[in-house]
């Protein structure tokens, strides 16, 4: 298991080297057809391929495990190379998520080594996750539909714990148009992009409600090109997060009637993007697979606490499509899309063997 995330985490696949992602895609591959799953690539051009992987049992409780191959890190930035201490092992994406995607192909070969692979399994591993999934996510949602239960390799939350709910997202590109003039010259014949945006990032930010689990976040911001002129142009980029498909909507609602309202006559306003993921919430059928996890976990002296994050992932697009949907089920670590990123080498192992205990179920 350890000489697959090595050879995984030194491969640079960031989602747009699709010559990286496709050899991560090619261990998987190789992996799962040795224990007789047939595999269907699926090319999609600038981003790597997603790999669709069918096992040869037909019957019982249909699985659907997701995983992806890509990373945050471009080719351009050194490749920090798998390293090993005592307790942890390191490098970029063992965390997001390699380490996940070891934990899910070796749980496949455990089961299947010790006949208990009597259940349906389809295996999505997708290669622009990092991205929003553009290419995938029709994949992901038409296999949802046919799946019982849905299984995804993403990062633990914590050592002990899984999660079963993630807010929907949405991302927007503000652009705000003024007029240039110099500041010492004539500053009333300006008309100031920033000082625009600065009253539309205000009332943005105002829409947040973190007890209501809705958050709003202007991260980039820019404007302007010299501190003698009136800034003709501002910009700014716009986080969101809910958890109700109905905030989802009234809320994308009011950012674009902020971003339409002029607070200095003469500016002009342009905003794209809009809603990405939906949200991930628990569903009936969902807390009988919590439970049945926890049971599972239990009889290896593990309490497993289920959690909602922020974060979105290609569990989102599962459990919105009517998929009963367990996330966070990789191993656990630390410091994820950093150079310093790092997994718990112990719940690798401990992460298998409870995965392949799911895929037993009876």
């Amino acid at each position: 298991m350890l000489s697959l995330l090595e050879r995984m985490v030194n491969i640079n696949s960031g989602s747009n080297n699709s010559t990286g992602v496709n050899s991560v895609l090619d261990l998987c591959q190789a992996l799962l057809e040795s224990i007789n799953f047939s595999c269907h690539r699926k090319p999609h051009g600038q981003y790597g391929d997603t790999l669709i992987a069918r096992s040869a049992q037909k019957g019982g409780t249909h699985f659907l495990a997701i995983g992806h191959a890509d990373t945050v890190f471009p080719i351009s930035e050194p490749q920090y190379l798998f390293a090993q201490n005592e307790t942890k092992c390191f490098g970029h994406g063992v965390c997001d998520m390699k380490g996940g995607l070891v934990a899910l192909l070796y749980a496949l070969k455990a089961a299947s080594e010790a006949g208990q692979l009597t259940n349906r399994v389809t295996v999505i591993i997708n290669g622009d996750e990092e991205l929003c999934s553009p290419s995938s996510r029709t994949i992901i949602e038409r296999e949802a539909r046919k799946a019982d239960i849905g299984l995804v390799m993403e990062p633990a939350p914590q050592r002990n714990a899984i999660i079963t709910g993630r807010s929907g997202t949405g991302k927007y590109f503000l652009e705000v148009k003024g007029r240039a003039a110099h500041a010492g010259r004539n500053p009333e014949q300006g008309i100031s992009a920033v000082r625009e945006l600065a009253y539309k990032i205000i009332d943005l930010e105002k829409l947040s409600a973190p007890q209501e689990g809705i958050n709003i976040n202007v991260g980039i911001v820019q404007g302007g090109i010299a501190d003698n002129v009136v800034p003709e142009q501002a910009k700014c980029e716009i986080d969101l997060r809910f958890r109700s498909p109905q905030d989802g909507v009234r809320i994308e609602k009011e950012i674009k009637q902020i971003a339409d309202h002029s607070y200095l006559t003469g500016t002009h306003s342009r905003i794209r993007g809009g809603l990405m993921h939906p949200p991930m919430n628990a569903r009936t059928k969902t807390d009988q697979l919590i439970h049945f996890i926890q049971s599972l976990a239990k009889q290896s002296g593990q309490k497993l606490s289920s959690q909602h994050v922020g974060g979105a992932s290609d569990g989102n697009f599962a459990s919105f499509s009517g998929l009963p949907t367990i996330d966070g089920l990789g191993p656990a670590g630390g410091k994820i899309h950093t150079n310093a990123e790092f997994i718990f080498t112990e719940s690798l192992f401990e992460r298998t063997t409870l995965i392949a205990q799911i895929f037993g179920l009876r």
